[in-house]
């Protein structure tokens, strides 16, 4: 009898054993799953870096109450698209967007135009969206309502290759690109700002 309990307490903690190496198995892999998808998500994010923008304004010196066209523009890599800012959002894809800080030395005039994008009809969406593939360019218009005015603000954008999709915005200051006459007709020139890709 004592020979048959020892025997049997042998098998139930050999299965004990069992049961707790597989319990900590598969609580090793979760873990390990979990670690995965970030640096997965960061390999794809790094995979399409950020657009490199200009912008250039149409007016070197303005008047208080003129009104300026900026441009911005990018190249793009073959095989690399970004969305244009003129389709229904409600679509799927990001529409790209200016969103400026607000000041009361300018005001904004019109829409945040598109320019020489390409129409196509997603299959996965089902509905048109437009986008650029050689380069993006973008315009919007501002009028100035200050000797000293503060145009500064962010563009987003999504940026797509075959496999991936990925959101970026840039960061611009207007100041120092254009001269403001004052009353005199003397210009008020600025420094010229820094502006970047986040």
């Amino acid at each position: 009898m004592r020979l048959t309990m020892t025997l049997t307490q042998k098998w139930k903690m050999r299965h004990r054993t069992k049961a707790n190496n597989l319990c900590f198995s598969m609580i090793v892999l979760v873990f390990l799953s979990l670690v995965n998808v970030p640096l997965y998500a960061q390999h794809h994010h790094a995979s399409i870096p950020a657009a490199d923008w200009v912008f250039t304004v149409d007016k070197e010196l303005v008047m208080i109450g003129d009104v300026i066209t900026v441009t911005f523009e990018a190249p793009l890599e073959e095989g690399i698209h970004i969305y244009s800012s003129d389709f229904d959002p409600s679509c799927g894809p990001l529409v790209s967007e200016l969103v400026m800080l607000e000041d009361p030395s300018f005001a904004m005039e019109g829409r945040f135009n598109s320019h020489g994008a390409e129409t196509h009809f997603d299959d996965i969406f089902k509905c048109e969206i437009k986008y650029f593939s050689d380069k993006a360019v973008f315009t919007q218009m501002f009028k100035i309502m200050d000797i000293n005015p503060s145009i500064s603000g962010t563009m987003y954008y999504q940026m797509c290759d075959d496999e991936t999709c990925v959101g970026h915005k840039y960061n611009f200051d207007l100041s120092g690109s254009f001269e403001v006459s004052d009353a005199t007709g003397e210009p008020e020139t600025k420094s010229i700002p820094e502006s970047g890709n986040k």
